[in-house]
């Protein structure tokens, strides 16, 4: 199956508003300025309180959100991303 992304960030939107300690999501990229062809990817950074390890925290989203397009995910805490 093929999904568009315009799909997936859709798809993605319920899954981390439901999540408490994420306290802010940016969808960057070419994908963000609208630059949307076959090659495109999502680019997402997402704030969020955890005490777990920068690895340890993306692989627990990747896992959660199971996308089924290119992602390149970045998760930060509140005090890291103002580093």
């Amino acid at each position: 199956m093929t999904y568009a992304l315009a799909e997936v960030v859709e798809r993605i939107k319920p899954i981390l508003s439901r999540k408490p300690e994420v306290e802010l999501v940016v969808l960057f990229g070419s994908y963000a300025k609208g630059r949307r062809d076959l090659l495109t990817d999502l680019d997402v950074l997402v704030v969020m309180s955890s005490d777990k390890p920068f690895v340890e925290r993306i692989a627990e989203l990747y896992r959660e959100l199971h996308v089924p397009v290119d992602m390149d995910l970045v998760c930060y805490t509140p005090g890291s991303s103002r580093t």
